[in-house]
């Protein structure tokens, strides 16, 4: 009985394996937490026509948690995420990033006073949301959400 279950274990691995379409787009979102800002909670879904998925997770949990989502290889996927604090929503909101062909897109949010855009040459776009005053460190604090996008493991920049 135990190999019969092995073989269809190692059946089942590979026809997995086989059916997944290489030509997919992978999608990734993750909160980078920023000590003095307050932040306890993460949440964000991630939206590819009629397939979306959430998660709801600490602020301070690690390794941080990633969501991910196979998306078609065009379209748009819509990213939205909130950050939160005992009494509620302090900040967040949402953009639609166009997917590409054999792309992997890496969605980072983040606080900070400067777009973490500036110093970056790989990445794509990048998007401001309205941090409330009480969870700022500076006046200029923002909810930053920045994106980046590889194929082949070369960066896409364009």
């Amino acid at each position: 009985m135990t190999s019969a279950r092995s073989l269809l274990t190692v059946a089942l691995a590979a026809l997995t394996v086989a059916c997944h379409d290489t030509s997919d787009t992978r999608v990734t979102v993750q909160y980078v937490p920023t000590d003095g800002t307050g932040v306890q909670g993460f949440l964000a879904s991630l939206q590819a026509g009629q397939t979306t998925k959430v998660l709801a997770v600490r602020a301070d949990s690690l390794p941080a948690p990633v969501l991910e989502l196979g998306t078609p290889a065009s379209g748009f996927v819509v990213v939205t995420t909130a950050l939160v604090d005992a009494a509620g929503t302090i900040g967040g909101g949402a953009t639609a990033i166009e997917l590409r062909r054999d792309a992997s897109f890496s969605v980072l949010v983040q606080i900070d006073s400067v777009s973490p855009k500036t110093g970056c040459n790989e990445c794509l776009g990048a998007k401001s949301f309205v941090l409330a005053p009480t969870h700022q460190r500076v006046p200029s604090d923002s909810i930053w959400m920045v994106w980046t996008a590889t194929s082949g493991g070369t960066a896409i920049t364009k």
